[in-house]
Protein backbone atom coordinates (compact mmCIF):
# COMPACT_ATOMS: atom_id res chain seq x y z
CA UNK A 1 0.00 0.00 0.00
CA UNK A 2 1.06 3.91 -0.57
CA UNK A 3 1.71 6.00 2.11
CA UNK A 4 -1.44 8.18 1.12
CA UNK A 5 -3.81 4.68 1.92
CA UNK A 6 -1.98 3.69 4.91
CA UNK A 7 -3.16 7.57 6.39
CA UNK A 8 -6.39 7.00 5.20
CA UNK A 9 -6.62 3.47 6.96
CA UNK A 10 -5.00 4.81 10.17
CA UNK A 11 -7.72 8.02 9.86
CA UNK A 12 -10.46 5.43 9.84
CA UNK A 13 -9.05 2.83 12.08
CA UNK A 14 -8.62 5.85 14.83
CA UNK A 15 -12.57 7.20 14.49
CA UNK A 16 -13.74 3.87 14.36
CA UNK A 17 -11.88 3.20 17.92
CA UNK A 18 -12.60 6.80 19.08
CA UNK A 19 -16.36 6.23 18.24
CA UNK A 20 -16.04 2.73 20.36
CA UNK A 21 -14.48 3.90 23.23
CA UNK A 22 -16.81 7.20 23.30
CA UNK A 23 -19.61 4.72 23.45
CA UNK A 24 -18.22 2.82 26.41
CA UNK A 25 -17.86 5.52 28.40
CA UNK A 26 -21.18 6.97 27.73
CA UNK A 27 -23.06 3.62 28.90
CA UNK A 28 -20.82 3.15 31.39
CA UNK A 29 -21.23 6.99 32.83
CA UNK A 30 -23.48 7.95 35.55
CA UNK A 31 -27.28 8.36 34.76
CA UNK A 32 -29.37 11.46 34.81
CA UNK A 33 -31.72 12.07 37.56
CA UNK A 34 -35.27 11.92 36.61
CA UNK A 35 -36.93 14.94 37.01
CA UNK A 36 -38.49 15.77 40.81
CA UNK A 37 -35.96 14.01 41.89
CA UNK A 38 -33.64 15.90 44.71
CA UNK A 39 -29.88 16.81 44.06
CA UNK A 40 -27.52 15.17 45.35
CA UNK A 41 -26.23 17.29 48.40
CA UNK A 42 -22.40 18.64 47.70
CA UNK A 43 -20.30 21.23 49.35
CA UNK A 44 -17.79 23.72 47.87
CA UNK A 45 -15.71 26.57 48.81
CA UNK A 46 -16.88 30.17 48.54
CA UNK A 47 -14.58 33.44 47.72
CA UNK A 48 -13.94 33.76 51.45
CA UNK A 49 -12.94 30.37 52.50
CA UNK A 50 -15.93 29.08 54.41
CA UNK A 51 -17.82 25.97 53.32
CA UNK A 52 -21.31 26.08 51.34
CA UNK A 53 -23.76 23.03 50.91
CA UNK A 54 -26.33 22.81 48.92
CA UNK A 55 -28.33 20.83 51.62
CA UNK A 56 -27.84 24.76 53.10
CA UNK A 57 -30.25 26.51 50.84
CA UNK A 58 -33.21 23.36 51.04
CA UNK A 59 -36.75 25.40 51.28
CA UNK A 60 -34.88 28.52 50.19
CA UNK A 61 -35.85 30.55 46.84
Amino acid sequence: MNGKMMAVMALAGGMILLGLMDQMAWSMGERVPAAGMPAVDFTLTDLEGRQQSLSQYRGKV
